[in-house]
């Protein structure tokens, strides 16, 4: 007997809720990061002793509270570092809370293949 195919498509929407809590996660561990590149960053190029008098990053153009600026391959790796280190974190986040949701649900990806199939009308490898 088939299954109601509008028990499967809400099912299927409760697959974008492990998405939110990875983007939501990934948006609060980034200045974690930002923090700890920024620290890593100071204390290469300036000592430790910089960071432990103050010194920081005070806005988003590589600008250091003490009124000069990071250098160019600084500026790279602190501002680009961080959203790099963020990107697997949402992706594993996302694909590992996905799976744990079709296993709750009790969602194969069969089923998730013949929805999509059937959405867009033609067949997919």
């Amino acid at each position: 007997m088939p299954s109601n195919p509008n028990i499967k498509n809400k099912k299927i929407y409760f697959l974008t809720i492990p998405l939110v809590i990875a983007g939501v996660g990934a948006m609060w561990i980034h200045p974690s990061l930002f923090d700890f590149l920024e620290r890593k960053v100071i204390q290469n190029e300036y000592g430790m002793e910089a960071w432990e008098s103050g010194l920081r990053v005070i806005d988003n153009k590589g600008n250091l509270s003490d009124g000069s600026a990071l250098s160019g391959s600084n500026e790279f790796i602190l501002y680009v570092g961080s959203f790099i280190l963020t990107v697997p974190i949402f992706l594993l986040t996302g694909i590992g809370l996905s799976i744990i949701f079709m296993k709750i649900l009790n969602i194969s990806y069969k089923e998730i293949k013949e929805i999509a199939e059937s959405a867009y009308g033609r067949s997919l490898k």
